[in-house]
Formats: structure tokens, C-alpha cells, sequence
């Protein structure tokens, strides 16, 4: 038996797997097997036609389904809300903020007007932006609050 690389080699030949059996080589499943010692098909496929469809004339691509349309482009101002919301939350509270709801109403324009991906950014940006700025002036009305109260009290 030859090796892979195409060489002799007496030692791969004792050591065949599963005990050194040899197998007939592949034949063309479409063409007919002749037996040797009758000397007539011992099997023949039968061919059905199918009345259905017809046979594919080459050439012509299959039908593959509609087009892949490509997501639309999301609006940068949309991102750009949300994450001055996030940062209106925990970094910066006013400011960015103010800024979130603004970039959120100009994105919600921008994606009415050319059809942008990206309208829950944001909406995400300006509820999250409204919602940061009604807690900055509740905790700022708190302090006032509780200032006004510290310095009418007496220490009697």
C-alpha cells in the first residue's frame, strides 16, 4: 500500500487499521454496477420523472428568497443623547442633562425627517435626560428645604 506522500513503505503496510481490509473503489452512484460474474446490472436507479417542476436549465440562479436589506444607519445624535443621559445621571448632573434632552429632541427630528435607525436612543435619552433633571431639582429643593428649617430652629 503507498503512504500519503506517495512512497512505499513496507512498516505502514503491516500496521493497516482494522485488519488490513481492502475496500472496491468508489463508483459513480449514477452509472449502473455491472457484476463481474454475471455480467448484468445488479442494480440499475430508476429514473421518475417529477410532473410537478421542471428540470433547472443551467444558467439560471435558483430562487433564493427577497433581498437582505441592510439595517438603516443610526442617528449619532440619538447615541449621543443617551450616553449625556447616563452621564447626566452619575457624572455630571445638570449639565449633561440639559444637554441629553436637547441632542434627544434634535435626533427625533433628524430620524422623522431621513428615516435613521435609532429613534429608542433617543427616546431612551430624553426620558432618562427628563428624569435626571426633575431628581437634580428635587434634591436641590430638599437642601433649600431643610437649610431654611436648620436655621429657623433654636438650639434652647
Amino acid at each position: 500500500m503507498v503512504n500519503p506522500q506517495g512512497e512505499g513503505s513496507d512498516a505502514f503496510e503491516k500496521d493497516e487499521p482494522y485488519g488490513g481490509q481492502q475496500y472496491p473503489p468508489y463508483q459513480d452512484p449514477n452509472t449502473s454496477y455491472q457484476n463481474p460474474q454475471h455480467g448484468q446490472p445488479q442494480y440499475q436507479n430508476p429514473q421518475y420523472p417529477n410532473p410537478q417542476y421542471g428540470q433547472p436549465q443551467y444558467g439560471q440562479a435558483p430562487y433564493v428568497g427577497a433581498g437582505f436589506r441592510p439595517a438603516p444607519a443610526t442617528n449619532t445624535l440619538a447615541i449621543v443623547s443617551l450616553v449625556l443621559a447616563v452621564l447626566g445621571l452619575t457624572f455630571i448632573p445638570l449639565i449633561a442633562s440639559v444637554c441629553a434632552v436637547v441632542c434627544g429632541h434634535v435626533a427625533k427630528g433628524q430620524i422623522k425627517r431621513t428615516g435613521e435607525g435609532g429613534s429608542g436612543f433617543a427616546t431612551a435619552g430624553l426620558i432618562v435626560g427628563y428624569v435626571s433633571i426633575a431628581l437634580f431639582v428635587l434634591v436641590v429643593a430638599a437642601i433649600f428645604i431643610f437649610a431654611i428649617a436648620a436655621s429657623n430652629s433654636s438650639t434652647y
